[in-house]
């Protein structure tokens, strides 16, 4: 009888060992790493975006602006050109849009950076 009392007494003692603790760090761990790769999922804020699709516009009347000063007669992508200029002014309807975005000095920056390189191709 001592020893099934002594035995059961030890598996007690044996399951209240200090593995909880460590599977609650390990949790926490887990959490914390699955929070750092949600946040590195998350998609671009809006600003970034904006700015994204800006300059991959900003590219194209470049690309279309080196095509034109190189054959004059690229009607295609003079007219491409041409309307770029009328396009700035929506482009920067929509940053105003975004004032959170123009109050950020770096996006304010980028975009100014990007305004100057339009401005550079439609000035033929």
């Amino acid at each position: 009888m001592k020893n099934l009392m002594l035995i059961v007494s030890m598996l007690f003692l044996l399951s209240c060992g200090s593995e909880a603790p460590k599977n609650n760090k390990d949790s926490q761990v887990d959490a914390e790493k699955a929070k750092t790769e949600k946040a590195e999922e998350t998609p671009k804020n809006e600003c970034e975006q904006f700015l994204d699709d800006y300059e991959a516009w900003v590219v194209e009347v470049e690309t279309a602006s080196k095509k034109a000063k190189a054959d004059p007669s690229d009607s295609e992508s003079t007219q491409k050109v041409l309307r770029a200029g009328e396009k700035t002014s929506d482009w920067a309807n929509k940053w105003d849009s975004l004032s959170d975005c123009s109050d950020n000095d770096d996006y304010e920056n980028r975009f100014l950076d990007l305004e100057d390189r339009v401005n550079k191709c439609t000035s033929m």
